[in-house]
């Protein structure tokens, strides 16, 4: 008999706050999911982001778009639930709160075509 399949919903980038083995075959606790949005995986990725939410650690999910400068970002509210749309930026700072990390969204993107000379 087939064993059942276990989807595994898999970042393109996760960051932990807590230890983890370099032999670990998934992050444990992670508290920063990141997703790359193309146009070709639209509707995969929007599916994803909403199964991060059930990941009891996670603390923000962002959704980096790649056919233009600009990102979603999800931040679970304090008392743990989930805004129902995510924040959109376009030209404005990028804040991660849960990794203590600030950058003009913009300087994500100074080395690819979308930079502005």
């Amino acid at each position: 008999m087939p064993r059942p399949s276990r989807r595994r919903e898999v970042p393109d980038l996760a960051v932990t706050c807590s230890g983890y083995e370099t032999e670990e075959a998934a992050l444990t606790d992670p508290v920063l999911s990141i997703r790359i949005l193309s146009p070709s995986n639209q509707a995969e990725t929007r599916s994803n982001v909403w199964a991060y939410t059930t990941i009891p650690s996670v603390r923000e999910i962002l959704v980096v778009k790649t056919a233009a400068i600009g990102a979603e970002l999800l931040r679970r509210n304090p008392d743990g639930t989930w805004p129902k749309r995510p924040v959109t930026t376009e030209s404005t700072g990028l804040v991660l709160e849960s990794v203590d990390f600030r950058t003009p969204l913009p300087a994500l993107y100074r080395t690819t075509r979308l930079a502005r000379p």
